[in-house]
């Protein structure tokens, strides 16, 4: 079977790893199942040319922050998918065990709280990508994108709205995704001794939250136990980030 290709967007970490919330939700299911795979890292310009060079349609006016966004894939029967919930349906196809439970019911419960959270977070988060975290090109194409989207300056945006009023909105999120932690005994969102795609879900915003530095991994996983103790169990998916 030939490889998975994975089309990521590198940091300025090391050589390049992976940082976003999306594409770890498909590299931590890769890693899960133990897919042979390999990155090819696209800078922000590149993507969208890239990907409709595949023959990729754009997503649909108005549910994205653009026409063309990672993860992408090319499976082995030489397709490509777009968006992380289309690639971990496929992936699930493409080798049903471990099964990862992506359509269980909790996993798009996990989806929704954790994109109403990530909306509170906007203000302290994103303004720290381009500082802290995204390389080359990128950087720069980051800025002009959010500034149209946003009608602001990243700057302006976290002046305006970040700091304890975007960690006060954003609390009972996070209280309600401890809460379908803590439904079953143990560290995951199904219980039992392996992970889910709802987990994936979880540990992907945390990973994102920890590569842009700034104290946000520290807060969320020092204050609720149910984190910190999902983030350890899924360690050993999490290791491969760079290739």
């Amino acid at each position: 079977m030939a490889q998975v290709i994975l089309y990521d967007n590198p940091s300025r970490f090391g050589t390049g790893t992976c940082w976003s919330p999306n594409v770890w939700k498909t590299r931590l299911l890769l890693n899960f199942k133990e897919i042979d795979y390999k990155t090819e890292w696209l800078h922000g310009p590149d993507i969208a040319p890239t990907l409709r060079s595949f023959g990729i349609a754009a997503h649909i006016p108005g549910t994205q922050l653009a026409d063309y966004t990672i993860p992408a894939v090319r499976l082995p029967d030489g397709s490509y998918v777009m968006e992380s919930l289309s690639i971990a349906q496929k992936l699930e196809a493409l080798k049903p065990e471990p099964s990862a439970q992506v359509n269980h019911p909790v996993a798009k419960e996990v989806a929704q709280s954790r994109q109403r959270l990530i909306i509170c977070l906007v203000p302290v988060l994103d303004p720290r990508m381009p500082r802290e975290c995204l390389s080359g090109p990128t950087i720069a194409f980051h800025r002009q994108t959010r500034k149209k989207f946003y009608g602001m300056t990243l700057e302006e945006l976290e002046d305006s709205f970040g700091g304890r009023e975007a960690w006060v909105k954003a609390q009972p999120l996070l209280d309600e995704l401890a809460g379908i932690l803590k439904r079953q005994d143990g560290p995951f969102c199904l219980g039992g001794e392996t992970p889910s795609y709802a987990d994936f879900i979880i540990v992907a915003f945390l990973e994102w939250c920890r590569c842009l530095q700034g104290g946000a991994f520290e807060r969320i996983v020092g204050n609720e136990k149910a984190y910190h103790d999902l983030y350890m169990a899924c360690r050993p998916w999490l290791q491969r980030n760079d290739h």
